[in-house]
């Protein structure tokens, strides 16, 4: 993190009188590091011009997403200029208008429903709680279960060795970025909402899993509970990135099909047909318990393979 003492004291003095998410500044700042370093002056410096050229090199999918990066930062700075830290004395971050943001949104990204795993991953760098970054790359990666209880029941005595083992015995591989989104979730007491332009911070309950309950959930939990409540997880996070209006929960999960499916062929060898039509329709089965019916799969992913 660039300049990172001095946005510590920052988040610690405004912890000192309103509730925020420490996991969200992280998060925050982390977007902001390598324009930080490529222009080596803190973010609260940044000129309009430059404001602007962050803002479309993310390539960020969602209006709302890119109007809460900017009243966050704008904050930040205005606490700057009273310390003194801003060379103009002025937040240019305040000159940033919803139609000026309108026009940073990626809309040829939106247009795609089959994403990639660098796309995960950065959308997973946006949302500023680990319980919702581990539900995502989570469904990439394999982990679903009828209705999402593999999600929902998750614990984190079921990773082991970049094995995840979910509550019917079914064995995932994963990745070591998904384990340590894993380990801050099961950590984290705090949920930061991702609606109403995160207005509410609430104190989860503990659960014993990774995906805490929120305070008002009733204790006693029956399965079909569970999955409403991961599938509006997901709507919520499909709605912050603003890709709600085109992908949804398999959207995602196909995704990660498709990601193995090119590593694997990579490792083999082989063209993505040969694949499909081989030793692919067991392999995809173990890591995603979905039946590739090959012919079908070619038809309507054909193009994406290699």
């Amino acid at each position: 993190m660039y300049n990172q003492k001095l946005k510590e004291r920052y988040r610690k003095e405004k912890e000192s009188y309103t509730t925020v998410s420490a996991y969200y500044f992280s998060s925050l700042f982390k977007r902001t590091e390598p324009f930080e370093e490529e222009l080596d002056k803190d973010a609260s410096n940044f000129t309009t011009y430059e404001i602007i050229n962050m803002y479309k090199t993310l390539a960020i999918m969602s209006l709302d997403t890119i109007a809460t990066m900017n009243s966050n930062l704008s904050m930040y700075t205005q606490w700057c200029i009273q310390e003194n830290l801003v060379n103009d004395y002025q937040n240019h971050y305040l000159e940033i208008t919803r139609d000026m943001m309108a026009s940073f949104v990626n809309k040829l990204a939106m247009d795609k429903k089959v994403v990639s795993r660098e796309q995960v991953l950065d959308w997973c760098q946006q949302l500023p709680n680990p319980s919702d970054s581990f539900c995502l790359l989570g469904l990439f990666e394999g982990i679903r279960g009828g209705g999402y209880l593999e999600i929902a029941l998750a614990k984190i005595e079921d990773f082991h060795d970049n094995i995840f083992t979910a509550y019917n015995g079914r064995e995932i591989k994963v990745s070591s970025t998904l384990i340590e989104y894993a380990k801050q979730s099961n950590e984290t007491i705090e949920y930061q909402s991702i609606s109403r332009n995160m207005e509410k911070e609430v104190n989860l309950i503990e659960n014993g899993r990774i995906i805490k309950d929120y305070p008002n959930v009733r204790r006693t939990e029956s399965l079909p509970v569970l999955r409403r409540r991961t599938q509006s997880r997901l709507a919520r996070i499909f709605n912050y990135m603003g890709i709600l209006e085109y992908m949804n929960g398999n959207d995602i999960r196909m995704s990660g099909v498709i990601e193995m499916i090119n590593f694997r062929c990579k490792e083999l060898g082989i063209n993505g047909r040969d694949y499909i039509y081989g030793i692919g329709i067991e392999e995809i089965k173990k890591q995603y318990d979905f039946k590739v019916v090959s012919s079908v799969f070619m038809d309507k992913f054909g193009e994406y393979l290699v």
